[in-house]
């Protein structure tokens, strides 16, 4: 039976005063069901971590009940909670972001995997981002990057070269917070043991190669080192960016209830 584990951290990286990123999990007693959710927020220095905030806890408030051992899990029912989760999460952006003139110019991104059974759910909206890493740390990025420069990308505009010089590079085509009826993505994928999901804010793929994140997220050492050391990575690189990451990890081992 699989079992698994999540660990995480956030940092205001080198350069930002404030950390607008926000990061939650949730693991069941014994193991078998876990969520991890991160947002980047954004609209200044409160705005944006206000807006993450008030994200992750919706999210995590309304999908809490997907960790009760009692309620029987279906792929829909789990795709259907999650996106309501998402839901209120946008709603709850929306409605401080009207009640509050101070903050109306705040948005965040989101990004959130459900992990059971061998499977994952994975819903998102903007640039942060879920990787499937496996035991010899090749990355497979699950999320496609809600963004101007994604589109660009798409339609052939620029090139994986061009892309880091875009100047609008950061500019999102999805966000929560600036339009009610936002569309989430939503992604399903297989679990197997030694596998990793990896929820990341753009402040550590824009710092990090791809070769480097999958082999500091790989690797036999303790779950928490593993996050430290993509952190640390990094803060040495300058981390322009605040930075976020949340890693599941798929165990084989039985934990008792």
């Amino acid at each position: 039976m699989l079992t698994y584990k999540v660990s995480g951290q956030s940092h205001v990286g080198c350069v930002r005063r404030a950390n607008e990123d926000y990061i939650g999990w949730r693991v069941s007693t014994d193991g078998r069901r876990a969520l991890a959710v991160l947002a980047d927020g954004m609209g200044g220095h409160a705005g944006g971590a206000e807006a993450s905030r008030i994200a992750v806890e919706a999210f995590i408030e309304c999908a809490i009940d997907l960790m009760w051992r009692n309620v029987e899990l279906s792929e829909y029912l789990i795709r259907e909670r999650l996106l309501d989760a998402a839901e209120a999460a946008n709603e709850a952006v929306c409605v401080e972001r009207k009640l509050n003139e101070a903050l109306s110019g705040m948005g965040t991104t989101l990004v959130a995997a459900f992990s059971y059974d061998g499977e994952a759910c994975v819903v998102h909206a903007g640039d942060s981002r879920c990787y499937l890493v496996s035991q010899s740390g090749e990355l497979r990025q699950l999320t496609r990057d809600d963004s101007v420069v994604q589109q660009m990308l798409d339609d052939g505009s620029i090139t994986e070269q061009d892309a880091p010089h875009v100047p609008y590079r950061n500019m999102l085509t999805k966000a929560l917070g600036c339009q009610e009826d936002l569309l989430f993505s939503c992604i399903n994928v297989s679990l197997k043991e030694g596998e990793r999901l990896l929820l990341c804010s753009d402040g550590l793929f824009n710092m990090l190669p791809h070769g480097v994140i999958g082999e500091l997220a790989s690797g036999v050492r303790p779950q928490e080192e593993r996050v430290d050391s993509l952190i640390a990575a990094t803060l040495n690189k300058g981390a322009e960016d605040n930075v976020s990451v949340l890693m599941v990890e798929v165990s084989g081992m039985a934990v008792d209830a």
